[in-house]
């Protein structure tokens, strides 16, 4: 079964060509890793269409692609599809495909914010990172 996470986010500073964001936790997903995951949404073409899906780490990397420019202070979208879990297949404790917490790093490596926990909805999330 394909599921599709559906995510709303801002961030307070701006993230220039090569900044990125790792959407972590999602374990158990079927998806096999795929460094180019197709993505929709209204921030979907600042990181190129496309994230780096790692199935073994349950992270979507994505990056800020050049020429671009993540810009703070507005609220955007991000989806993307995975195949959902099969039953007991996550790590004991883990949220079975739910997104757990972002990382976002700037454009020199630095990391900016961290362990935002999303106990979001369906709907999404909105989430406000910080330096």
């Amino acid at each position: 079964m394909l599921v599709t996470h559906l995510r709303y986010f801002s961030i307070s500073y701006p993230m220039f060509a090569d900044g990125y964001m790792l959407l972590k936790g999602i374990y158990g997903a079927g998806t096999a890793t795929n460094a180019s995951l197709p993505l929709a949404g209204t921030a979907a073409s600042i990181f190129g269409s496309t994230g780096e899906w790692d199935q073994t780490t349950g992270t979507l990397k994505l990056t800020v692609a050049t020429g671009q420019t993540l810009t703070h202070d507005v609220v955007r979208s991000i989806s993307f599809t995975l195949i959902n879990p099969p039953d007991n297949s996550s790590p004991a404790n883990s949220t079975y495909g739910r997104l757990v917490y972002i990382d976002a790093f700037d454009h020199h490596g630095n990391e900016r914010a961290t362990n935002h926990n999303l106990n979001s909805s369906a709907a999404g999330y909105v989430m406000d990172i910080t330096p």
